[in-house]
């Protein structure tokens, strides 16, 4: 004789995850909670999110960059600079 097991599946669906869980077929079980997946369109929000962080960033450091290359800053006297710093 053969003995089959049943698994229930739950699958809470949301706009940005679905939530998974199971549980045995038995009396007294306990459902187990397996956690979260992020949806194809939370996925895809998130990859433009970093694209568009990635796009600032790399405009922000060009335009520092130009402005240091325009900067100009005198040399310090090591010495001078010592003698001034109080004791």
């Amino acid at each position: 004789m053969i003995k089959h097991n049943i698994l229930f599946i739950g699958l809470d669906t949301h706009k940005t995850f679905t939530e998974v869980a199971f549980i045995e077929d038995q009396r007294g079980a306990k459902s187990i909670h397996l956690g979260e997946v992020l949806s194809n369109k939370a996925v895809q929000a998130l990859r433009r999110l970093r694209l568009l962080v990635t796009a600032i960033t790399r405009q922000i450091i060009a335009y520092i960059w130009a402005i240091s290359r325009e900067v100009v800053l005198p040399v310090v006297d090591v010495k001078l600079r010592l003698a001034r710093m109080p004791a």
